[in-house]
């Protein structure tokens, strides 16, 4: 196991924040998951300060499927991060966590006309548009609801990463995002550029 900076093994047993995880499997039982609060402000911390650009604004997005409970999101939220969302659940997770919704980001690609609908209606910052279906449901949408929805459009380099292939998600024909050589990608971008809505 790879011990991170606030973990140490002491007299052969793991310690988390200098506490025994025997300890807290005593007060909590098991199975427990256990997360290092302190790690947690201090990896938020240096991704901050290690991607801020004075030439342009830059976001640190936590990835909600990693883990999501409402302590967490507030947790991620006060360390100044935005925070990412794939489905209605994890909309309302994070506003009910205090997240403001101008910093959510709503992506995936299978979204509903009722996830779009609660997204728009609950101010959700920037929606991530994986297709022309995805930009057309969300155009719909937003026009019906007579509000601007804030866009960003998937684009995958054709990269093939060396891993299991049903992980790969930057290669042209991934289910998630557009191809940066298909030429319907940029007749896409011109027609989000166009649109009055996104």
């Amino acid at each position: 196991m790879k011990l991170t900076q606030h973990m140490q093994v002491v007299n052969n047993e793991l310690n988390i924040a200098d506490i025994p995880v025997s300890r807290l499997k005593e007060e909590y039982g098991t199975p427990l998951y256990i997360y290092d609060q302190k790690g947690i402000k201090d990896q938020a911390k240096t991704f901050i300060n290690g991607f801020h650009s004075k030439k342009f604004t830059t976001h640190i997005i936590y990835a909600s499927k990693a883990f999501l409970n409402l302590y967490i999101a507030q947790l991620i939220n006060e360390q100044g991060c935005y925070l990412d969302a794939v489905s209605g659940g994890e909309i309302y997770t994070l506003l009910a966590a205090g997240v403001p919704g101008e910093k959510i980001y709503f992506h995936g690609n299978n979204k509903t006309e009722s996830e779009i609908t609660l997204a728009l209606e609950q101010g959700i910052g920037s929606f991530v548009i994986d297709s022309q279906a995805d930009f057309y449901k969300v155009e719909k949408i937003a026009k019906s609801l007579n509000k601007e929805a804030k866009v960003l459009l998937r684009i995958n380099p054709g990269i093939e990463a060396s891993t299991h292939k049903y992980i790969q998600t930057s290669l042209d024909d991934s289910k998630f995002g557009m191809s940066s050589h298909d030429e319907d990608t940029v007749a896409l971008v011109k027609e989000m550029v166009k649109s009055d809505w996104l």
